[in-house]
């Protein structure tokens, strides 16, 4: 079955002018963008491509589960703690613990501090502080009925020990980051990270050709554009700017045959 401006693997049909434009600047990571266009200057056909890979989830593999949250911060300078929230969440999921209600109020507080101006901390801080007076006499009472019952229990510590923790375990995590949905998945073997995953805001945005050439969002938004002038493509730029694109911890590296590409050792 024929698509529209289908192509064989990754490469164009060099039908009509070529035009690239590597790099594609003021963006996170490093991205190229390759397009042909016919004699009214408008582009039949794109390739788009991420040109730096980091191997994070590679580097995780045979790390003790904790370890995932305090690498795959360094994915992202922007989204650094809500990656990590999410590889929290999925060695969670992987191992059937249940965090506290606080703690889990707490976390869903975290991304509305993220107001990036003086007024919205100020208004911040404003809110919270009447929050707290009107709730601080209802957690007290609370506590001193737990009290005079004889519940002095502070934490449930049982599932934090890792001797309890089951030697071959999945989970998944999930979150909102900047760009959009962020998952993290999780496959621990004897009490280590078999494999990681992690499916970044600009994987659903983007999304890869696949193996059929079928193009992905930023092929397709470029069909049809008309270059104003071709030699100064900022139409290209303008197009691929609107996605926001996250290169940086979007880029993977797969072979389609199941083979090793790369191994990255840590010592």
């Amino acid at each position: 079955m024929a698509y529209p401006y289908q192509t064989q693997g990754f490469t164009l049909d060099n039908s009509g002018r070529r035009i690239v434009v590597d790099p594609v600047t003021r963006i996170e990571g490093h991205m190229r963008c390759e397009v042909n266009i016919d004699s009214n200057n408008v582009i039949t056909n794109a390739v788009s491509t991420g040109t730096m890979w980091r191997g994070l989830e590679v580097i995780l593999k045979g790390r003790d589960p904790r370890d995932a949250w305090a690498f795959v911060e360094r994915i992202c300078g922007v989204c650094t703690g809500t990656h990590a929230l999410t590889s929290i969440r999925a060695v969670e999921n992987a191992l059937g613990i249940a965090i506290p209600d606080n703690a889990n109020c707490i976390r869903k507080k975290l991304p509305k501090e993220a107001l990036f101006s003086t007024l919205g901390r100020t208004a911040a801080r404003a809110l919270e502080s009447v929050w707290a007076g009107n709730t601080l006499q209802y957690f007290f009472d609370r506590l001193m009925r737990n009290l005079k019952s004889g519940d002095t229990a502070t934490a449930n510590v049982t599932l934090w020990e890792p001797d309890t923790w089951p030697t071959s375990a999945k989970g998944v995590g999930f979150s909102e980051a900047p760009r959009g949905a962020l998952g993290h998945w999780i496959k621990i073997e004897n009490q280590k990270i078999d494999s990681y995953q992690c499916v970044v805001p600009t994987t659903w945005n983007a999304g890869p050709r696949d193996d059929k050439g079928q193009i992905g969002a930023y092929e397709a938004a470029l069909m049809g554009t008309k270059l104003a002038v071709p030699d100064q493509p900022l139409e290209i730029l303008r197009t691929l700017h609107s996605f926001d694109p996250c290169l940086a911890c979007s880029t993977h590296v797969i072979d389609n045959h199941g083979g090793e590409l790369v191994r990255v050792q840590v010592r």
